[in-house]
């Protein structure tokens, strides 16, 4: 609970804004910092640990992940899209929540974000999306019109 809160607090002077808050440009630093280290450790709580997964998936992590997608902060962007990626590996409960959330279209969005590494962690996270996935003919026919842009990236992360 303690990372899913500082992960839901403010970090930007977009979402400070929205949250009426007052955060001076080091502090938004610092909260964007702190942000990237709350999605790191939910990632690790979420790999290869079912525990860790159905909890993070009941305490709400999937959408607070999505909301953050566009956030200005590149390793944040990059540390959430890599969390949602191992919240739903192996896990069909999670992938069917994200799939109902629109998970894969916001993901597919980013496969043009112009840092690297974020468009690599969104190929990895939508992989583990549609990996055995029940409900993924359609997930594959949306990213069978989106993944065509990625091939010709000249990057080998991605």
């Amino acid at each position: 609970n303690y990372f899913l809160s500082v992960l839901a607090s403010p970090v930007s002077k977009s979402n400070a804004a929205k949250a009426g808050s007052r955060f001076s440009s080091g502090d938004m630093e610092s909260a964007a910092d702190d942000h990237t280290l709350a999605a790191f450790a939910l990632a690790v709580i979420c790999d290869n640990c079912r525990p860790g997964q159905i909890a993070c998936l009941s305490c709400g992590l999937l959408p607070l992940c999505l909301n953050f997608l566009s956030d200005a902060h590149p390793l944040l962007r990059c540390w959430l899209v890599f969390c949602l990626g191992k919240l739903w590996e192996d896990f069909e409960e999670a992938k069917a929540v994200g799939v109902r959330e629109g998970a894969h279209e916001k993901l597919c969005s980013l496969l043009s974000d112009p840092i690297t590494e974020v468009r690599a962690a969104a190929v990895f996270s939508i992989g583990t999306l549609i990996a055995g996935s029940e409900s993924r003919t359609t997930i594959e026919l949306n990213l069978g019109l989106t993944l065509p842009a990625v091939m010709s990236d000249a990057s080998p992360l991605v």
